[in-house]
């Protein structure tokens, strides 16, 4: 948890995530934990990963 919330500082969008670090580990776990215990819930679940676009490629380093 502590190493996403290091690399949340440098995505611009994801920046209002490091608030959490102010909370200690104890705290931010169990957080986690529930997040991670309800996340295909909340976002879904997919059969197969997705097979990226030439556009999408384009992002990527070879």
């Amino acid at each position: 948890m502590h190493a996403i919330l290091h690399i949340c500082k440098y995505i611009k969008r994801w920046r209002i995530l490091c608030i959490f670090s102010i909370f200690p580990k104890l705290i931010r776990d169990v957080f986690y934990k529930r997040f991670a215990k309800n996340r295909y819930k909340w976002f879904g679940k997919k059969e197969q990963c997705m097979i990226p676009t030439p556009e999408i490629k384009k992002r990527f380093l070879e």
